[in-house]
């Protein structure tokens, strides 16, 4: 998928940019369904998960304390998925023509290069994200008790996995994962956001929402654990919650939403010191695309990355601290996006930071 930023191979649809980019991200999202249900299908049709684990194990996955189990589950059809939806993203991009491959960073220009400025990217950053992950998840825990809520496959991989189901996860995390993540935040939406001087404004709203949605989910959760059983439901699945003070308190919960609050002065911040900018941004760091109004004229992409950064951190609030560090992680990311105008270096860095990852977790050093 080469494109020349000097001229860029067009699309069909007459409309603005960023109007394409939604509805390419729209498509893609039911795309991503799409395929997973198919992949799902395609194994209750031959009863592979009553083959392979067995009657006992698909009953238990459907049970409230069955996570774990159906998590392993889930790995099949996300690897079946990952091909399908490659497919997919393929035609949607060079088939239908909504957007061309250059629009959402699937050039191959400089591809060594990109491939050098992730690698460097990965040894620097990886271990300087996962110590701001474990310090801030011992801050939480020597100040408040609280202990860290796990990302599902860190807490399936916790448990033990069979060697199968240990490379299943290997794919998921560090080919799937960002190649699906990459396109979507730093291809599509960072993109999006960055084509009007109220995108960025609307990235951090996303992210707000999102917070608020996984904060009132949990705190949901645990109310009905704690009508269910006062007592041993909030110990069993919360124990930094055990103590009479936080059984009742949401602040704990709510965390994320805190975070993304306390984020704004930020945010505001950067926007403002962007505005006297009077380079027009997305020519500089895309010189295939023309700039769609003049609200672009003054501000830099600085609030777009910090938006999008932020929103990437959000959508993983169900695993609390993790977005904290993964915001700085997505600064990242989305530098490089601009700097290369590929995806390229991001997919690489996204794949090496979740790859140390994935080894920490299976010799049991950290999830």
């Amino acid at each position: 998928m080469q494109n020349d930023p000097q001229h860029p191979p067009k699309t069909d649809a007459g409309l603005p940019l960023a109007a394409r980019l939604f509805l390419l991200g729209l498509a893609i999202f039911f795309l991503d369904v799409a395929a997973l249900a198919v992949a799902n299908l395609q194994l209750q049709s031959i009863h592979f998960n009553q083959w392979f684990y067995g009657d006992e194990a698909v009953q238990l996955a459907r049970t409230p304390g069955g996570e774990v189990m159906a998590t392993r589950m889930a790995l099949w059809p996300a690897a079946i998925a990952f091909p399908l939806w490659v497919a997919g993203v393929a035609v949607l991009v060079r088939g239908l023509r909504i957007a061309t491959p250059g629009d959402v960073g699937l050039t191959f220009d400089g591809f060594w290069r990109d491939v050098s400025w992730g690698l460097a990217a990965g040894v620097v950053v990886t271990p300087l994200v996962l110590g701001l992950n474990y310090g801030v998840a011992w801050l939480l825990k020597a100040s408040l008790n609280f202990d860290a809520h796990e990302h599902p496959l860190a807490a399936a991989g916790q448990q033990g996995l069979l060697p199968i189901e240990w490379t299943l996860l290997a794919f998921t995390v560090m080919v799937a994962a960002p190649a699906r993540e990459e396109l979507l935040f730093r291809g599509i939406l960072q993109r999006m956001l960055g084509q009007s001087g109220w995108g960025a404004h609307a990235g951090m709203g996303l992210a707000l929402l999102f917070a608020l949605f996984s904060s009132i989910n949990a705190h949901s959760h645990r109310q009905q654990l704690i009508r269910d059983d006062p007592d041993a439901a909030v110990a069993a699945a919360f124990p930094e919650k055990s103590d009479p003070i936080f059984a009742d308190s949401f602040v704990s919960d709510f965390m994320p939403t805190l975070f993304i609050l306390a984020m704004v002065p930020v945010y505001l911040v950067v926007w403002w010191r962007s505005a006297p900018s009077k380079a027009i941004a997305p020519p500089v760091n895309y010189p295939d695309i023309e700039p769609s109004d003049a609200s672009q004229q003054s501000h830099s992409n600085a609030p777009t990355v910090f938006a999008t950064a932020l929103l990437f951190g959000a959508v993983h609030s169900f695993a609390w601290p993790t977005p904290i560090a993964l915001f700085v992680l997505g600064l990242v990311l989305g530098y490089l996006t601009l700097r290369t105008r590929s995806l390229v270096a991001p997919v690489i860095l996204h794949s090496l930071f979740n790859g140390v990852s994935f080894v920490l977790l299976f010799w049991g050093w950290g999830s």
